[in-house]
């Protein structure tokens, strides 16, 4: 089925399937972060993560993405999807800091784990509410009545 032939409900859906596997690719750098035994591994996951999330929020930002399906199916959630926008940019930013943080000489290690796994709390929290969203969207157009 292309993309103009699909219900706004299944153009919602197979977006949503589409995060879902970023979420999980973002899950498995988790846990290598969590693995990380120094600094450089750590730098290391770190970058992937900075990079995975860029390409994840890019996806989700565009405009067939799910904000913007979102926003088009339940135009009263706007300043939902507004607010979890803008989370996008602060966890880039607290990502890329923790990159540079990690790759300077004599870096505090124990602060870099810390701040790192404030950083993981952030991005699950995150990835709850984004879930929240859509499957209210989802659960509400399923109720509507078919035209």
């Amino acid at each position: 089925m292309s993309d103009s032939s699909r219900s706004p409900d299944e153009e919602v859906l197979r977006v949503r399937q589409e995060q879902e596997k970023d979420h999980a690719r973002l899950d498995e750098i988790t846990l290598r972060l969590r693995q990380a035994s120094d600094l450089v591994s750590l730098a290391a996951a770190l970058d992937e993560l900075s990079t995975e999330l860029e390409e994840h929020f890019a996806q989700e930002e565009r405009p067939q993405g799910i904000f913007a399906l979102l926003g088009t199916h339940a135009p009263a959630q706007r300043v939902r999807f507004e607010s979890l926008l803008d989370e996008h940019a602060d966890l880039l930013e607290r990502a890329r800091s923790l990159v540079e943080r990690a790759r300077v000489g004599g870096a505090d290690e124990e602060r870099i784990g810390q701040d790192t796994g404030r950083l993981l709390r952030l991005i699950r929290e995150h990835e709850h509410r984004e879930n929240a969203a859509a499957d209210d969207v989802l659960r509400h157009g399923k109720k509507r009545p078919k035209s």
